[in-house]
């Protein structure tokens, strides 16, 4: 998507029809990760910060469709981030210091396995400062 300095909302959907680590959803500058959110293999959708720690975004139940939305704010370098519809987590900073975004990705776990990730609904809209 093009360049964004200012505050955005970006949203998808996506099931896995298996509980597996290392599928991936990121929000990025480039190459520079601002939010990344993971599947922990143990039923949960984390954020992961600039140290590796991770918090837990919510659960992910297989074959059903969850909705994220991040609500990110690059002037603070913080984000909300919703997950199915409920604030999950408040004031995330991003993992890397970034001044604008420009693309969200979405990548497959590196285990070969028959669990697959699933996206869909994909938006990204400009949003008003808090």
């Amino acid at each position: 998507f093009p360049q964004q300095t200012g505050p955005i909302t970006a949203s998808w959907s996506f099931k896995e029809n298996g509980i597996i680590d290392g599928h991936r959803m990121q929000i990025l500058s480039g190459n520079t990760t601002a939010i990344e959110l993971v599947t922990d293999g143990e039923g949960h959708l984390v954020s992961i910060d600039a140290e590796g720690n991770s918090q837990i975004v919510g659960t992910i139940y297989k074959n059903s469709w969850h909705k994220v939305a991040v609500s990110l704010r690059p002037a603070e370098q913080k984000a909300d981030i919703f997950y199915d519809n409920e604030l999950a987590l408040g004031d995330v900073p991003f993992a890397h210091s970034v001044n604008a975004l420009d693309r969200i990705l979405f990548g497959s776990s590196e285990t070969p396995a028959r669990w697959h990730l699933y996206v869909n609904d994909v938006s990204v809209q400009q949003t008003k400062a808090p």
